[in-house]
């Protein structure tokens, strides 16, 4: 008897013309996104079926036919550029489709992508996967995303999406498409000129967390009973560990204790096309936990972006 491989895999994202159509037309080009790990795919509902238990024994009565299917799977993607010159809207990074669906507004200009948060009264775009996996095929419409950014030591930094959304048709076996990639390698992560405030901090690693609530919508008065996920507030924190600065460099603990502001950012790359840069442009700092590497203090810092009322300028992430 023949198994399941979890050898090859791939994923296909595209932007949705509108929330959770199923008629969405994947191209193995323009829509692949190199994952770095074996997608996960958890399908889960709303109601599983189950009833009270029998009234005349101790056992439990037959389920009924579970409702309300949805999927919730990880993506782990290295952070890089399309490798060439942004010079129109023909070529944008693959995580393109994924911020979007994070309710970010992608916009092009001066041979930029730049990719900041949507007013929070509007939901953003939405994506759709098709997800080879296990042998099988997944397909999922509807889907809205979070995402981290995380880089621990030198390797090239990591995306982390997840993504919510609904399962179109079935799982079907199948083997995994002819999918062509973008070859593009990613930048180490190193010379990222992290700036708090004014301050170069020696670095041992940081995660970007956008933290955005994903809430599902039950519908009864719908086939299956879901209408998808709704995008809430975001609650983005950067966490950096590095050395613990002198305080006439760098004064973390009255920072802290004076909710001081300061501007924050980082470059991942140097080179035209493969160049990520984050702006954390009101930054406070909300902890500190101390801890040792050998010999040197390391002080782990929870930074928390802010934006002025009415405003959503809390991030930008920018592909140049």
């Amino acid at each position: 008897m023949s198994y399941k491989s979890v050898i090859c895999y791939g994923v296909l994202a595209k932007k949705e013309a509108s929330y959770a159509a199923t008629n969405t037309a994947f191209s193995t080009v323009t829509d692949a996104v190199l994952v770095s790990e074996l997608p996960t795919v958890g399908i889960s509902y709303v109601y599983d079926g189950a009833r009270p238990n029998s009234p005349s024994s101790a056992g439990a009565l037959p389920y009924t036919s579970p409702t309300g299917r949805f999927a919730e799977t990880t993506l782990v993607m290295e952070a890089r550029g399309s490798g060439s010159a942004y010079l129109s809207t023909t070529n944008p990074p693959d995580v393109h489709a994924l911020l979007q669906a994070a309710g970010l507004t992608a916009s092009f200009a001066a041979g930029a992508w730049s990719y900041t948060p949507t007013s929070s009264c509007v939901q953003g775009d939405s994506v759709a996967l098709r997800m080879f996996a296990r042998g099988e095929q997944y397909t999922v419409i509807g889907g809205r995303t979070t995402f981290t950014l995380a880089a621990d030591g030198a390797s090239p930094a990591l995306f982390t999406f997840n993504v919510s959304g609904l399962m179109s048709g079935s799982v079907i076996d199948n083997s995994v498409a002819s999918i062509t990639y973008n070859q593009t390698l990613p930048p180490k992560t190193d010379n990222i000129a992290l700036l708090l405030g004014s301050f170069s901090p020696i670095v041992r690693s940081f995660t970007l967390d956008y933290g955005r609530e994903l809430s599902p919508r039950l519908n009864i008065n719908t086939t299956d009973a879901h209408s998808g996920f709704a995008g809430g507030r975001r609650d983005v924190t950067f966490t950096v560990a590095i050395e613990t600065p002198d305080s006439s460099s760098f004064d973390i603990y009255e920072l802290q204790r004076n909710a001081t502001e300061f501007a924050t950012s980082f470059t991942l790359g140097s080179t035209t096309g493969n160049k990520v840069t984050v702006s954390l442009p009101q930054c406070q700092i909300i902890g500190i936990a101390n801890s040792e590497d050998g010999p040197v203090s390391i002080s782990e810092l929870t930074i928390k972006p802010s934006s002025d009322a009415g405003s959503n300028n809390d991030i930008t992430i920018t592909y140049e």
